[in-house]
């Protein structure tokens, strides 16, 4: 991801990126279940090298001078979530769920998007995502800011895709 990230920024010529998950969902982040959260092996995120290439990631997310858009589906958990967050637009398929899973174990947002979600969705909407991992649907999702469009199942990746060649997408601005 950093790598194609990295590439799509340094090329001039690229002026929206359109994130999309494969298979049942966005993303799951890391498995909570099945792993040491600790352990470098098993989740290469965890050390200090790893969070500082967690961190470039979001970074370029937030780069002025490109538009990220975001098509989810499915799940979209922990730092899945965080790499919707830190996109500038979130397309969400009906079949959509977001959770910052890693609540359970006592982790928290690692990228600074924590900066990020009150602004989308109010303080006491990410109180409640943050702070007490509540899961929500797509259109709660939608009712709170945090996406800017609920589309059918399967319908997530064309409509991120079309937001961009309108008109109106010019004027888009943070």
């Amino acid at each position: 991801l950093l790598e194609a990230l990295e590439r799509a920024c340094a090329d001039e010529f690229v002026r929206v990126v359109v994130l999309a998950g494969a298979g049942r969902g966005f993303s799951g982040g890391w498995d909570l279940e099945e792993s040491d959260l600790t352990s470098a092996e098993s989740q290469p995120l965890s050390t200090r090298a790893g969070q500082h290439t967690w961190l470039r990631v979001i970074r370029l997310l937030r780069r002025p001078d490109k538009l990220f858009i975001a098509a989810t589906h499915g799940w979209a958990a922990g730092q899945g979530l965080e790499l919707l967050i830190a996109s500038d637009l979130i397309v969400a398929a009906e079949d959509a769920r977001f959770y910052f899973a890693e609540v359970r174990v006592g982790f928290n947002m690692t990228s600074g998007v924590a900066k990020i979600l009150p602004l989308l969705v109010g303080l006491g909407n990410a109180k409640r995502l943050a702070l007490l991992g509540a899961k929500i649907n797509a259109a709660e999702a939608y009712r709170m800011g945090l996406v800017v469009e609920v589309v059918p199942a399967g319908g997530h990746e064309a409509r991120a895709c079309l937001l961009y060649t309108s008109d109106a997408a010019d004027d888009l601005t943070r």
